[in-house]
């Protein structure tokens, strides 16, 4: 649930189980019409205005992912990154467009909307996410 609007940072902060979370209005609208795109459902994000409207339309979206998984058993995978979707359990060198070289395992997070995750070493059962929107040159299995 949605606790506050940060203009001056330009996120939503939410409420979390031990603390906060936080949404940038960007993310928010890309991710959101991802969603409505793979849902069908006929809304564009870009056009509505940031605040509380925009942010429970959102949150409208994840709660039909979420019926249509309870109900289905089928996930949205509008937010993996393609270019690592066939890399899913293997080791990886990336190269990303500013330069940097990264070296990771590709995971998946679990859910109605999973995303895929860099999991640093064998022992890793969580990690960062690979954002959907990371600009990538090159993606190599390594082992």
């Amino acid at each position: 649930m949605l606790q506050e609007i940060n203009w001056g940072t330009c996120q939503y902060v939410t409420k979390e189980a031990h603390g906060f979370s936080c949404l940038g209005f960007d993310v928010l609208e890309r991710r959101g019409n991802r969603l409505a795109k793979e849902l069908g459902v006929r809304i564009n994000f870009t056009e509505i205005p940031n605040g509380e409207y925009k942010y429970n339309k959102f949150s409208q979206l994840e709660d039909l992912a979420h019926k249509r998984f309870t109900e289905t058993g089928c996930c949205c995978e509008c937010e993996l990154h393609p270019k690592f979707i066939p890399f899913m359990g293997e080791r990886v060198e990336t190269i990303f467009e500013n330069g940097e070289k990264e070296r990771f395992r590709v995971g998946r997070s679990t859910g109605w909307i999973p995303c895929l995750l860099r999991l640093h070493n064998s022992r890793s059962r969580s990690g960062g996410t690979i954002d959907r929107d990371e600009k990538v040159l090159s993606v190599r299995q390594v082992y």
